[in-house]
C-alpha cells in the first residue's frame, strides 16, 4: 500500500536497519516530506504480522525424575552393589516402587512431567497480532524518466521474494513499461544487482565515492519493456 504519515517512524526504522555500515539511511524528515501530497517520491510498504515469540521450553526431564522422589538416595534405583544376594536385590527393588507410587499418589510433592507450555489459542495470537512494516520501495517519474530511489527489506524477509514484488509494482506504477528506469547500487551490495538484473536493468557506469563511507556505486538503467 502506500505510505501515510503514520508511517514514517517505522518506515525509517526499517530503513536504518538495512543501511550498509559505514552508509546513512533516509531520516524521519525526509520520509515525512515524500509522504505528502505531491512528494517527491511515490514510497510503497509491504506489512506483515509480528510473529509470535517462541513457545517456552518443557523442563528437562532429568530435573522433573530428581523432584518426583525427594527422599530417595541418588542412585539408589539404577545401581546396586555386586556382591549382594538376591534377596537383598528384591528388597530394594521393592522399597524404590512403593516410594514412586506413593509420589504418584500425593501428587503435591513434585509437579506431573506432562505439564502443557503451549499458548492456549494460536489463532487468538494472530488475530490479534500489530502489523509491521517489512519492506518499502520508494521511486519518482520525471521527464519520461523512472528512478527507483531506495528499497530496503527487514532481514527476516529476506529471500522470501518480497523485494522483488516491491520492486516490480513500483516499477509498474511509476510506468516503467514506458519509460525508461534508472537506480544507484553500492557496488558491494551484489544481491541487490542480482535482483534489479532480474528486471533488466544493467549497469551502465561508475560514480565514484557516493556514499557517506566513501565507497562507489553502479548505475544501472532499464529500458521499456513489459514487467
Amino acid at each position: 500500500r502506500l505510505a501515510e504519515s503514520g508511517d514514517v517512524a517505522a518506515l525509517a526504522a526499517l530503513d536504518a536497519s538495512c543501511v550498509a555500515e559505514g552508509s546513512a539511511g533516509w531520516s524521519q524528515g525526509i520520509y515525512q516530506s515524500d509522504v505528502r501530497p505531491g512528494g517527491p517520491n511515490l514510497i510503497l510498504l509491504a506489512e506483515l504480522p509480528t510473529p509470535p515469540p517462541p513457545p517456552a521450553a518443557p523442563p528437562p526431564a532429568t530435573q522433573q525424575a530428581a523432584a518426583a522422589l525427594p527422599g530417595e538416595a541418588p542412585g539408589s534405583s539404577t545401581s546396586c552393589n555386586s556382591g549382594s544376594s538376591s534377596s537383598s536385590t528384591t528388597t530394594t527393588t521393592t522399597t524404590t516402587t512403593t516410594n514412586n507410587n506413593n509420589n504418584r499418589a500425593a501428587g503435591s510433592e513434585a509437579p506431573p512431567i506432562t505439564t502443557s507450555t503451549t499458548p492456549t489459542s494460536s489463532t487468538t495470537s494472530s488475530s490479534t497480532s500489530p502489523m509491521v512494516v517489512a519492506a518499502l520501495v520508494c521511486g519518482s517519474e520525471a521527464g519520461g524518466e523512472v528512478a527507483l530511489t531506495n528499497l530496503a527489506v527487514a532481514a527476516a524477509q529476506r529471500r522470501s521474494g518480497l523485494g522483488g514484488r516491491m520492486v516490480r509494482e513500483a516499477l509498474r506504477r511509476l510506468g516503467a513499461e514506458r519509460f525508461p528506469a534508472f537506480l544507484e547500487v553500492r557496488q558491494d551490495n551484489v544481491k541487490a544487482q542480482a535482483l534489479y538484473g532480474k528486471f533488466g536493468f544493467q549497469v551502465v557506469g561508475v560514480r565514484r565515492r557516493y556514499n557517506a563511507d566513501g565507497s562507489d556505486s553502479l548505475v544501472m538503467v532499464r529500458q521499456p519493456s513489459p514487467l
